[in-house]
């Protein structure tokens, strides 16, 4: 009877650990294939290696077309809120983003949520090699999240993982959310992941 009672239990831990890797497992493999999983909400354990500082680097959301500065439409301000939708769960330390109303509104909300709406940052988008540094300098091994633009987050990503192969977003997408895990002494690792409604 004990032996049976702890096949039983093996069998049941087996199958919870082997479920668990599969997500990580089925993130990565979507990467690679470039079909990126969407997701309504991430688990810290999946996505977060603590031995690393993790960026979570996302374009801002729908704007509209009324001048140089604009804001974001009924429908970027639902991406917003889905955004703190998909990071409920992770622990954001710091909130960065570039000097542009669009930019700010897709974080204010995260920021309003944990109460860190006095506490964002704002990054030098003309400068991203010092960004990233001070970044990396002031929170390390800590989770960061960086809003920007179809240009300067792909051209982040490049910079912390010292690689060319990230390219400008199009004008028209605004759902991606890349996840990049910096080490000391080992080369970065990104996530690549989709969030919200599907652009239109």
């Amino acid at each position: 009877m004990k032996k049976i009672i702890f096949l039983l239990f093996a069998l049941i831990a087996f199958s919870s650990c082997d479920k668990k890797n599969k997500t990580v497992l089925e993130s990565i493999q979507q990467r690679n294939d470039n079909t990126p999983q969407r997701v309504t909400k991430l688990v810290a354990d999946d996505v977060i290696d603590k031995n690393a500082t993790t960026f979570f680097l996302v374009r801002h959301a729908e704007k509209m077309k009324d001048s140089s500065n604009p804001a974001l439409t009924e429908k970027g301000i639902k991406r917003a809120k889905d955004l703190e939708k998909v990071l409920a769960n992770i622990p954001v330390k710091a909130i960065y983003t570039s000097d542009f109303i669009r930019t700010k509104q897709t974080v204010e909300h995260i920021a309003m949520m944990r109460y860190m709406d006095g506490d964002v940052k704002i990054y030098n988008h003309k400068d991203l090699g010092g960004a990233a540094e001070q970044m990396i300098s002031n929170h390390p091994k800590e989770v960061i999240l960086v809003s920007g633009h179809s240009n300067t987050t792909p051209a982040m990503i490049n910079i912390l993982t010292g690689t060319d192969d990230w390219q400008s977003l199009s004008e028209s997408d605004y759902d991606n959310l890349y996840i990049v895990s910096v080490y000391e002494n080992a080369p970065a690792k990104v996530l690549h992941f989709k969030y919200g409604d599907p652009n239109s």
